[in-house]
Order: structure tokens, then C-alpha cells, then sequence
């Protein structure tokens, strides 16, 4: 009888959650929590209150964790894989929320080894490391993790993940200025968000959506359709919801260095453009935010971007103007044969001065044999890239 008491008290917190009072409801679970026997229920009392920590974000995100460490010791004590893998997955999301990107990523790889056939915490597992790439800047993996994700979801129909994982291609391209690819994907992501069938899910994730969307359109200097999604948004978002968004510390960095090298610029203070260009550079390469045809930054400016199947960015133009790309892939050839050309005379000195020191025939007939091949190659790579006709790649 009095397991069945704390069970209502539990069920009392969740009706004050919808309710929003989260103060309350926080109160409930925590009573309930020190009378509770059953493993399984400490376990999902556990799940809630880290719910309820993560939604009202800021520092409560390290009571998130702890409830998140409870939950974990409670599945390894009764070794239920299953609920391993959704504790290492709320431990993920937890130091995603406290910017330990590393740390979310470890855990949301453990979520998935121990959870491989359960699609939607795999799913979930590929959006939180996506998320948490993006984060770091490493956009590369951070795509990879989204289309793996994408798939997953799509092959088990789970909607809510596919609306979640198009938001964040929606941020993903954001960050990296390609503005009119993240409002496809958001408005994705709106599409499926009017099927779903729980009134405040619906108007949760519809205001995520068109936050994303106002932030893209006023990139594109859209700012009358941008300020009527935000009034829209305003009025969807209740008074004591916060929206809370993951730190990142590199991008806010690299758009800091930007600007602040934009602002000496105009003030025509050389030394502090020069400073601020450096650490700008400096972070580019880190990031590794570059075009993999002309080397040229990615995420500075508007632009449009196609993936490589190994989920490599490059500029779309290139596959608009095919003698640019042409042009790209030559230089590449030319500087490749170059040093093959220098490293094979090298090889070829070294064995004529073997020839010397042993004076054996055999050395030296192969050093003829490679010097002859080091003048022939480039003359016959010159003649095939004369009579080559460069394909458009294909994507």
C-alpha cells in the first residue's frame, strides 16, 4: 500500500510538469524518490528529474548530471544493458549542456555500443555527438553524425528524431553561411511537426523551428519575415519557458576574431588587424573550416555548399564551373608530379653514388633505368593532360 502512495506522488509530479510547475514537480519526485524500492521506478524518477533540470537549463545542469550518475549506477547494480545505455545517454546530454563536448561525445558512444538495437537510442546517440561536433567545429564529423542519425530515423519512423536531427542540420548550416540549406531543412522540420499529435511537443518544437528559421532569414537580410516569425514565436513560448541553446566556445571565437579584425580595419590600426588575422587564420586551421578545392575559409560569409560522400565540404560553384574545378585538380596534378619528379632524382643520386662506392653493373643499370623514367614521366603526364577532358565530380 504505501509503494502504491509514492507511485501517485510520482504520477503527482508529472501532472505538475505538464503543468509547468516545475518547482513542485521537483519537490514531489525528490520525496518520492528517498521511499522508493523498486529499481526500476528509482530509475525512471531519476530520468525525470534530469528531464526537468535539463528544461530549466542554466546551472541546474549539473543537478541534471548527478540524477544522470544515479541512474547509471542503478543499471550497472542490476546489469539491464538497456537501461545502461539510456543513462550513458543522459550523462551525454548533460555535459553537452555544461559545454564538455569531449565528454558527451565518449558517452554517447558508450549509449551506442550498449544500446544496438534499440534504433532510437542509437539515433538519438548519433544527434547528440552531431551536436556536440558542431560544437567544437569539427563540421566534417558533425554532418557525418546528422546523415547517420537521419538515416536511423527514417528506417524506424521516429519523427520527433527526424525533426530534432533536421533542426540541427539546420544550425549546422547556419554556422557554416550556407543560409538557404538550413531553411530547407527547418522547414523540413516543420512539416513534420504538424503531424505530430501532442499539443505542447507541437508548439515546443515549432518554436525551436522558427527560431532557427528567423536566425536564417535574417542572415539573409530578410528582416521583415525574420521579425514576424519571432512575434509568432513569442507568442507560442509560454512566459517561464527557456529555450536553451549549447555553448560554443570556437565559433563564438572565430566570428569574435572576425569582427574584431573588421573593426581595426576601419580604424586602420595595422598591428591589431595583423594580431587578430593570425589568431583568426590560426583557428581556421584548427577547425579545419576550409574548402577542400580552394582552401578558402567556410562559415565567413554567405555561400553554398556541397558534401562529398566522406561528408568533405566544398563550394557549389565549382560544381557550376567546371574549368575552375578543372583548373584546381590540374594544379593539385602539376605540384603532386613535382614532387615525385625531385623525390625520384634524389633516389636516383643516392644509388649513383652506390654505384660508385661498390661498382656494380646491376645498381647502375637500374640508376639509368630510373633517371630515363624520371625525364619520361613528366613528358608523358604533360601529354595526357593535354588530350584529358576533366569530368564534372559526381556527388
Amino acid at each position: 500500500m504505501g509503494q502504491r502512495l509514492v507511485r501517485n506522488q510520482v504520477l503527482r509530479g508529472i501532472n505538475l510538469y505538464h503543468m509547468r510547475q516545475f518547482s513542485q514537480a521537483i519537490e514531489a519526485w525528490h520525496g518520492a524518490l528517498s521511499q522508493l524500492r523498486n529499481a526500476d521506478d528509482k530509475f525512471i524518477t531519476h530520468g525525470y528529474l534530469s528531464q526537468i533540470y535539463y528544461e530549466m537549463g542554466n546551472f541546474r545542469y549539473v543537478f541534471m548530471l548527478d540524477h544522470a550518475l544515479s541512474q547509471i549506477d542503478i543499471a550497472e547494480e542490476h546489469e539491464d544493458l538497456k537501461m545502461t545505455a539510456e543513462a550513458y545517454l543522459s550523462i551525454s546530454l548533460s555535459n553537452q549542456r555544461l559545454a564538455c563536448f569531449h565528454r558527451a561525445i565518449f558517452y554517447a558512444r558508450l549509449c551506442m555500443k550498449s544500446a544496438r538495437n534499440d534504433p532510437e537510442l542509437t539515433g538519438t546517440a548519433h544527434l547528440y555527438m552531431a551536436v556536440s561536433f558542431t560544437a567544437l567545429g569539427f563540421f566534417n564529423r558533425a554532418l557525418e553524425m546528422f546523415n547517420r542519425g537521419q538515416k536511423i530515423a527514417k528506417n524506424s519512423k521516429n519523427s520527433l528524431l527526424e525533426i530534432r536531427i533536421s533542426l540541427g542540420f539546420g544550425t549546422l548550416f547556419t554556422e557554416l553561411g550556407d543560409f538557404n540549406k538550413a531553411v530547407r531543412f527547418v522547414r523540413n522540420a516543420l512539416i513534420l511537426i504538424g503531424m505530430l499529435y501532442f499539443d505542447d511537443v507541437r508548439t515546443k518544437y515549432r518554436s525551436f523551428a522558427l527560431c532557427h528559421m528567423a536566425t536564417a532569414l535574417r542572415k539573409l537580410n530578410k528582416f521583415k519575415e525574420a521579425s514576424q516569425l519571432i512575434e509568432v514565436i513569442t507568442s507560442l513560448m509560454p512566459q517561464n519557458f527557456a529555450a536553451s541553446h549549447a555553448f560554443r566556445p570556437p565559433l563564438i571565437m572565430l566570428k569574435c576574431y572576425g569582427r574584431l579584425k573588421r573593426i581595426y580595419a576601419l580604424k586602420d590600426d595595422a598591428e591589431q588587424v595583423t594580431l587578430f588575422s593570425a589568431e583568426f587564420d590560426k583557428l581556421i586551421e584548427e577547425m579545419d573550416l576550409k574548402c577542400n578545392f580552394c582552401s578558402k575559409p567556410i562559415g565567413c560569409h554567405q555561400t553554398d555548399l556541397q558534401a562529398l560522400p566522406c561528408s568533405d565540404l566544398f563550394h557549389s560553384r565549382y560544381l557550376a564551373d567546371p574549368s575552375s574545378f578543372q583548373e584546381l585538380l590540374l594544379f593539385n596534378v602539376i605540384a603532386r608530379d613535382l614532387i615525385i619528379y625531385i623525390l625520384s632524382m634524389q633516389v636516383g643520386f643516392i644509388m649513383l653514388m652506390l654505384c660508385q662506392i661498390q661498382r656494380n653493373p646491376i645498381l647502375f643499370e637500374v640508376f639509368l633505368l630510373a633517371t630515363t623514367l624520371c625525364f619520361l614521366y613528366p613528358l608523358c603526364k604533360a601529354m595526357i593532360i593535354d588530350s584529358l577532358t576533366m569530368p564534372t565530380p559526381r556527388i
